[in-house]
């Protein structure tokens, strides 16, 4: 009788979930994500706008082809009311709604990512028309609606937000050396503005913390929506479900409710302070050995080189439009980037690949060359990572940086 009771008593303790306190961020009015959203249903033709940048590289995708300038300023100008009101949102400040349940649905980025495209199309215009300045702005603005997006975002949110920098950036490297002086510190300007208001990764961790924690207190509450928690996760067989729903509750003999949060937070803490160091200064941060777990944990390492090679291309436009603007002034580059500040720059953006200091650079006639170390964390001296070969016949996409890649990220060349 004793040792029943005792069984008990544990398997009710087991069942208990643990106190935990999760912050519900108080939301500004007007949102720019309110505005940002009502400008993504104003748009108009998404495929023809995503195509129309692309290029033709888009394989796959129906009227996959080469766009007339006269297309292109004809959808822009189908799409003048979605501009509008994109352009109101970046001067409104921005808060994602927090995510509270793996339940949740985030149907609002994929067109904010359209909306991003819109803005790369308009500077594509603006370029053809000679107008240089306005297609930077266009950049500028794909590049700070990216940099607003993960303001309130768990990591799914910081990812799109790079995205939609990247889908900025690209196209603006053409435009750089057209700029006059003046044109080009404004550019160098506003990017310190967006730089100095990205929101740091461990920040972005932190979010994705809560967001985990509040989720799987809601599945702790009701066990049975564990087997569609690992359907949505990509178990999708009937057998597998119903064993899951067997099993759900036996895990909870090993595992208790108790200890599966704990877990989680100790794993999510290691992690937020993994993110505050430099890139490369820690090993992976091995996750529990709980199958709950598991399923919900995603794959940090990858995305924190993803944010941190956002942050270096960046760092890498910011340094160009302000050595295009001091040859602009002066007739030649600089011997150093020291001579940027602080008449152009107040301070010179650090390299997030690097333990400290900024970039590498020097000037080679009218020509320079300008760079980061790189994930390998190695100084090549400007050597480009370069793989060799590119797929779907876009040349940019042999110079892709992965978190494998050896070599140099240099600015102008490898832009993602």
């Amino acid at each position: 009788m004793a040792l029943l009771l005792a069984m008990t008593a544990w398997w009710h303790s087991a069942q208990e979930l643990p106190v935990v306190r999760i912050p519900t961020p108080k939301v500004p009015n007007p949102n720019a994500f309110d505005t940002f959203n009502a400008a993504a249903a104003q748009l108009l033709d998404t495929n023809k706008i995503m195509n129309a940048i692309s290029n033709g590289h888009h394989s796959g995708v129906k009227d996959d082809r080469n766009y007339t300038w006269e297309e292109k300023q004809k959808l822009v100008s189908e799409n003048a009311a979605a501009l509008g009101l994109l352009r109101q949102g970046l001067n409104q400040e921005y808060a994602n709604p927090p995510s509270r349940s793996f339940f949740t649905l985030m149907p609002y980025y994929a067109p904010f990512r359209a909306t991003a495209r819109l803005l790369a199309l308009d500077a594509s215009v603006r370029e053809k028309q000679g107008d240089y300045a306005g297609a930077v702005r266009c950049d500028l603005d794909a590049i700070e609606l990216g940099e607003k997006i993960p303001h309130g975002s768990t990591l799914i949110g910081g990812l799109v937000g790079s995205a939609c920098q990247a889908i900025g950036r690209r196209p603006m490297w053409k435009s750089i050396d057209h700029l006059s002086a003046e044109q080009a510190r404004t550019a160098a300007s506003r990017l310190e503005r967006i730089r100095q208001g990205q929101v740091p990764y461990a920040v972005t961790i932190q979010e994705e913390k809560w967001a985990g924690q509040a989720g799987l207190l809601e599945m702790l509450r009701h066990p049975g929506s564990i087997p569609a928690m690992m359907q949505q996760a990509g178990v999708n067989s009937a057998p597998a479900s119903a064993t899951l729903s067997s099993l759900s509750q036996l895990m909870f003999l090993v595992y208790s409710k108790q200890r599966i949060v704990n877990d989680y937070t100790k794993y999510m803490d290691a992690q937020i302070e993994s993110a505050k160091r430099p890139y490369g200064a820690t090993g992976p941060v091995a996750p529990p050995n709980d199958p709950l777990i598991a399923m919900v944990v995603t794959e940090f390492d990858r995305s924190r080189m993803i944010l941190a090679r956002n942050e270096t291309q960046n760092g890498l436009m910011e340094i160009s439009t302000a050595l295009r603007a001091f040859r602009a002034e002066h007739g030649h580059y600089p011997n150093s980037l020291a001579e940027l500040t602080p008449s152009i720059l107040p301070a010179l953006p650090a390299d997030p690949f690097a333990r400290g200091g900024s970039f590498g650079y020097r000037a080679i006639g009218d020509k320079y060359v300008l760079y980061s170390i790189g994930p390998d964390g190695k100084d090549d001296g400007g050597k480009a990572i370069d793989t060799g070969s590119s797929r779907r016949g876009n040349p940019n996409e042999r110079y892709l940086v992965n978190e494998d890649s050896k070599g140099d990220v240099v600015a102008g060349k490898n832009v993602w």
